[in-house]
């Protein structure tokens, strides 16, 4: 079993690198297609998808430190393919389900963790916390193109609420961090910083 995580580990940290010297050196800013998608490149979102590879490789290498699980290796890299999907998806309301399913597959990184009682509230918890999160933020996208046609003054409030809620619960910031305490006191180390991290 030390082999298999030794070895979903390397391919992991690999994998990142390789990902990374891609991103940096083959990929520029500018207009691409890929398996019949077209997207456009531009240089924040060049610098993001930077910042969240080397956010992974950091994990991963600090998950192998640590000694992490070999399921771990392979939900951090499924949660990386779906951060990266929403980054470059278009129109930017594609991006919500992205970044949901990346929330909810990093639980899975749990593995036999998940069986302490408060654990499994802190997991509820967040379920709760990143669905409501994802609804919010379709609200707000849904606002923001009614606003685009109507230019109603009446729909900014709204759409600043249901964006300050979806992006508050995603991030745990104060009033709406009541998953934090419950999954990260009770949640490897490295799991905590790859949720945090979507």
């Amino acid at each position: 079993l030390r082999s298999v995580r030794g070895a979903s580990a390397a391919v992991a940290v690999q994998t990142v690198g390789v990902q990374i010297i891609l991103a940096a050196v083959v990929f520029e800013p500018g207009e691409y297609q890929v398996l019949g998608a077209s997207f456009a490149l531009d240089a924040t979102t060049h610098l993001f998808i930077l910042s969240i590879l080397c956010f992974a490789a950091f994990t991963f290498v600090g998950a192998v430190l640590l000694g992490h699980s070999y399921s771990f290796f392979a939900i951090g890299l499924a949660t990386l393919g779906f951060a990266l999907a929403a980054t470059i998806a278009e129109p930017p309301a594609l991006a919500v389900p992205f970044l949901v399913g990346a929330g909810l597959l990093a639980l899975f990184g749990l593995g036999e963790e998940r069986l302490r009682p408060r654990l499994v509230v802190g997991e509820r918890k967040y379920i709760v916390a990143v669905t409501g999160a994802g609804a919010s933020l379709m609200a707000a996208f849904a606002l923001a193109e009614t606003y685009e046609v109507s230019h109603e003054a009446g729909i900014i409030s709204p759409l600043v609420a249901l964006l300050v809620i979806g992006f508050g619960l995603v991030l745990a910031i104060f009033p709406f961090h009541f998953w934090l305490p419950d999954l990260a006191e009770m949640a490897p180390p490295m799991l905590v910083a790859l949720i945090l991290g979507v």
